[in-house]
């Protein structure tokens, strides 16, 4: 689960969204995410999204 950054709206009011599909740079690391949310998916940077913790049981 994901928080999705917006630059013009406080963090309260940012969207959650679930991550389904990740795309790696030439270097390995993860540089961009697409993310499900209820208005649809988007494709994010990494920087533009905030890990939320998920405790598994």
């Amino acid at each position: 689960m994901v928080l999705l950054k917006e630059d013009n709206l406080p963090p309260l009011m940012w969207r959650y969204g679930r991550v389904t599909h990740i795309f790696r740079g030439d270097d390995g690391n993860v540089r961009v995410v697409t993310v499900k949310t209820t208005d649809g998916e988007f494709r994010r940077a990494i920087n533009k999204i905030c890990i939320l913790p998920v405790r598994s049981t």
